[in-house]
């Protein structure tokens, strides 16, 4: 429609996919995430971490999953397990404020408010991804966590990546700041900046 001054993308990847897909969007298509309110998405300085690890299940590969829970359990962790779309932000916080990290199972997100909530928690990530995702009979190019930064996680893509990733936050954990990084990069007060910089506000 030509009435379209601007259309909002959440993420990168999805922004590169709908200019793909309609190229008129071009110059009119701009990335705009939503925010995270790091008031109530808090850890609990109360709380001592316990050694345990969320699995957050979303399209879920079973057999990978399962081995890499089996790997957890062999490094003397416990693990909680919340399915996309079974749970109140009050219980996943809750979860999150008890655990020490979370490995994310989902094909692709176009932003993924999960993660970010994790992150805001203070809870880095290991998020499995493939990179890509089939629409409309096509491979487009995806991301499970289009935001995921040094600072918040890292990526795998099979149980030998899992393991390597896994290791790697477990023996340097004081390297993962996740909490920081959002409140510096997409909190609510951030992310409405951005919003009001495309109208000159």
């Amino acid at each position: 429609s030509e009435e379209i001054d601007l259309y909002l993308a959440n993420s990168e990847w999805t922004q590169r996919l709908y200019i793909q897909d309609a190229p008129t969007l071009r110059g009119r298509c701009v990335i705009y995430p939503s925010g995270v309110d790091t008031d109530y998405w808090k850890p609990n300085f109360k709380n001592v971490k316990q050694k345990k690890i969320l699995l957050y299940l979303k399209g879920v590969e079973i057999n990978l999953t399962q081995a890499c829970q089996k790997f957890i359990w062999d490094h003397g962790y416990n693990t909680e397990i919340i399915n996309y779309g079974e749970y109140t932000s009050d219980f996943y916080l809750s979860i999150l404020q008890n655990v020490e990290a979370a490995v994310f199972f989902s094909r692709s997100e176009s932003q993924g408010i999960a993660l970010l909530e994790a992150w805001s928690v203070g809870v880095p990530t290991l998020v499995w991804n493939i990179g890509f995702i089939k629409l409309k009979d096509k491979i487009w190019s995806a991301s499970s966590a289009p935001y995921l930064q040094p600072e918040t996680g890292r990526f795998f893509s099979s149980l030998i990546e899992f393991q390597e990733v896994f290791l790697d936050w477990e023996n340097n954990k004081e390297s993962f700041l996740p909490r920081q990084w959002v409140i510096d990069n997409m909190s609510d007060e951030v992310c409405t900046r951005i919003f009001c910089s495309y109208f000159n506000i």
